[in-house]
């Protein structure tokens, strides 16, 4: 992540660490802009079972509200992906649990910081 979009990032409430990233050019030459690894020490369980699509949604329902879902059970083949606002704690910026789904979740909050700040980043509404 570069520093700017970590500024912004940090104006914001999130719960990442961020380590400097040593990055250089390929011939060698430190880059003149600082970069970051983000980490997350956690995910939150703020999918929808009940508002998004996905595989086997019948099936996940039907075992979650029976109480047998697997603790482990992760939703695949997300086609819709809403998130429980009223479970993700606030965060503008979060990795969602039990969900196979590599990218951060961030909030209209967040996506309108950026665009102020015109950073080069491009962002997909979920939902």
């Amino acid at each position: 992540m570069s520093e700017e979009m970590k500024e912004v990032v940090d104006d914001c409430k999130n719960q990442l660490v961020f380590i400097p990233a040593e990055t250089k050019y390929f011939n060698g030459e430190i880059t003149e802009k600082k970069y970051y690894f983000i980490h997350d020490s956690r995910k939150i369980s703020c999918f929808d079972y009940f508002q998004s699509e996905y595989s086997g949604k019948a099936l996940t329902i039907k075992n979650k509200q029976s109480g047998v879902l697997a603790k482990d059970h992760r939703v695949r083949g997300v086609k819709k992906f809403v998130v429980d606002a009223s479970s993700s704690e606030g965060l503008d910026f979060l990795f969602v649990n039990n969900v196979i789904w590599i990218d951060p979740v961030v909030s209209e909050l967040l996506v309108e910081k950026v665009k102020k700040h015109k950073l080069l980043v491009r962002f997909e509404p979920i939902g």
